[in-house]
């Protein structure tokens, strides 16, 4: 791959346009492209997609694995073991028991179509591509193959093979067939430099991990089903910062994994696909604390991630840098976090059903929802970041801890890995919520949305039920919340509850009640025409609506069912009714307008 396109593809994949293109071929000599051409998160396919249409099987070498024997000179075989020392196209069937296939072709490209072939080695991988230029391995159409090793190798491991199909350059994996890897030493798949993959069937038990590239995975269709003892499919690039991205385009990915789901050390882009991640032992598997109980969702220790180099992480999808979904189908079952990015993440499209028992989605600095529908049925925080921007999507969360959090700083790891997430407070000014579209629920057992900074809403609908615990609240901010637009209704403690500042444009009541209701009953707020109900989850004493139809001088009720349990006059456009003992020590943080129930 080129250092040239690596920066322009780091690039564009911050962008919306996205054109990737990996240039690990001479495209003038070589028709095969070795990457994706998709653009805007549509699969426009890339010619690595119809990979055996491409393959010469007029001039190809074909080797039978069961006899040993090949119809071309050129091919050595000695004691079990082939070596194939130059470019071309090899057919290879049969069985080879006890053997192995070495390519060394003095960076020429070669082509390795697998037709019903199985090789299984006992002292090292079955397939090592030591020396090429491009390697394609094509699963002939309709063909069962399948490559194993054993937990011997007699190699070094520093510098010598560590996977059942290891390779030293680009690795194209296309055809209409089935490949299973069963990996006993270490890694299924392992490429120094990028891989691309399409229109397979892949199947990897391993005892590492399943699927590692160093610079840089395009999956653009196909099947992957990935069982890892740890990470499943990750690039390791560490020193350039324009290599190790990993763009998914379409395809099932099933992952059962004992590390990570997915890691890319760059930028993470996924446009479509259908996603079943399970990574631990599950949400289920977490010990999740409730409220502000210090802790977290503590490892089993029978899961462990025994690389030096590498942290025990048991989240789903996590990138180093900036982390983009525009579409797919993704169920995450995660005993970490499920999304998470050291940098930014940024949801325009997709849909999400997250269960994980750390946070659901998690930037060290700024996360974007735009579209999609994210429900996270379980989590010890939903979504956090130092800045959350809400423009659009449905959500949904249900969070043991905070529902929607803006703190500062990075995540933390307590035994290894970040739980709960933990930030350094900085100043907090600078940590922000932002909604101004979509459909936001909230149910938490800890604050609502709690902002360390401030938080600002301006469209978008909003409903939130937080805990009933004296020290959490719907609405939580260190700076000021200000509503200029949108619908929120919000019902949860008094305890702590904070008053929106006037510089609010948008008429909002704070309800402080004499007494706790009980949750799963409709409350709703009418005058006239005007209605609008929730219904939260638990029990709660203070309410907090706003509405673009609500107006100063009317007369509003507050009903639970069909008991009225306030009345009161929206005076001013930031109007508190009740006696409010919210605040810090029970004093009411300044911006609400106290006015008594009627």
């Amino acid at each position: 791959m080129s250092k040239k396109f690596a920066k322009r593809l780091a690039a564009i994949m911050c962008s919306v346009l996205f054109i990737i293109t990996f240039s690990g071929c001479d495209t003038d000599k070589n028709p095969v492209k070795t990457g994706s051409e998709a653009t805007s998160g549509t699969s426009s396919v890339s010619e690595a997609s119809d990979l055996e249409a491409q393959v010469d099987f007029e001039n190809a070498k074909e080797i039978d694995l069961t006899t040993l024997t090949a119809n071309d000179g050129t091919v050595q075989i000695e004691d079990k073991n082939i070596t194939l020392t130059s470019g071309g196209t090899y057919i290879l069937s049969g069985t080879l028991e006890g053997g192995s296939l070495t390519v060394d072709a003095d960076k020429e490209d070669v082509w390795l179509v697998l037709d019903n072939a199985k090789i299984h080695s006992e002292n090292s991988c079955a397939i090592n591509i030591k020396d090429a230029k491009n390697t394609y391995l094509v699963l002939k159409s309709g063909s069962e193959n399948y490559l194993s090793d054993t937990e011997n190798y007699s190699v070094d491991e520093s510098t010598d093979p560590d996977a059942t199909l290891y390779c030293k350059n680009d690795l194209i994996i296309g055809g209409k067939g089935s490949l299973e890897i069963s990996s006993a030493y270490d890694k299924a798949v392992h490429t120094k430099d990028t891989l691309t993959f399409a229109e397979s069937t892949l199947k990897c038990d391993s005892t590492g991990a399943s699927i590692v590239a160093k610079d840089g995975i395009v999956i653009e269709s196909g099947n992957l089903s990935l069982t890892s003892g740890k990470d499943a499919l990750k690039t390791t690039n560490e020193t350039d910062d324009t290599l190790g991205n990993i763009v998914i385009n379409g395809g099932r990915i099933n992952i059962l994994s004992l590390g990570d789901g997915i890691v890319s050390q760059n930028a993470l882009s996924i446009f479509g696909g259908e996603f079943d991640i399970k990574t631990g032992g599950g949400a289920e598997n977490a010990e999740t604390p409730t409220g502000n109980d210090f802790g977290g969702p503590w490892r089993d220790e029978s899961y462990s991630n025994t690389d030096e180099e590498d942290e025990i992480s048991l989240k789903a999808i996590k990138s180093a840098m900036a982390l983009s979904i525009a579409g797919g189908e993704l169920s995450i079952d995660s005993e970490d976090d499920a999304i998470h990015s050291n940098d930014s993440v940024s949801i325009s499209g997709g849909t999400f059903e997250i269960s994980t028992g750390d946070d659901g989605i998690h930037a060290d600095s700024e996360t974007e929802i735009s579209g999609g529908k994210v429900n996270i049925s379980a989590s010890y925080e939903g979504i956090e970041g130092t800045k959350v921007v809400i423009t659009g999507g449905e959500i949904s969360v249900v969070s043991a801890d905070d529902g929607i959090n803006a703190a500062g700083g990075t995540d933390s790891t307590i035994i290894g890995y970040g739980r709960p997430d933990s930030f350094s407070s900085g100043n907090g000014r600078d940590n922000t919520i932002e909604i101004s579209g979509g459909t936001v629920k909230v149910n938490s057992s800890g604050d609502g949305i709690d902002s360390n900074g401030s938080i600002e809403i301006k469209g978008g609908t909003v409903f939130v039920s937080s805990s009933e615990g004296s020290a959490d609240s719907a609405i939580d901010f260190d700076a000021e919340a200000v509503i200029t637009g949108g619908t929120l209704f919000a019902a949860g403690s008094s305890s702590m509850a904070e008053s929106f500042s006037e510089s609010s444009t948008q008429c909002v009541a704070q309800i402080f009640l004499s007494s706790t209701q009980a949750g799963n009953k409709e409350i709703t707020l009418a005058s006239g025409g005007f209605t609008l109900s929730f219904t939260p989850d638990k029990g709660y004493n203070y309410v907090c609506v706003s509405s673009p139809d609500m107006k100063t001088g009317e007369t509003y009720s507050l009903t639970a069912g069909s008991t009225e349990i306030e009345s009161f006059t929206q005076d001013f456009a930031v109007t508190s009714v009740g006696n409010a003992m919210g605040g810090i020590m029970g004093m009411q943080k300044p911006g609400g307008n106290m006015r008594p129930p009627q």
